[in-house]
């Protein structure tokens, strides 16, 4: 992954943040 922009890299972390809460919020439930 090179030269990344801006918007790949808060599209990343949005999935990231997303994704992780998902399971973080469905392991509990």
């Amino acid at each position: 992954m090179i030269g990344l922009s801006l918007a790949e890299m808060i599209g990343f972390w949005v999935f990231i943040l997303l994704y992780g809460g998902i399971i973080i919020i469905g392991i509990p439930g």
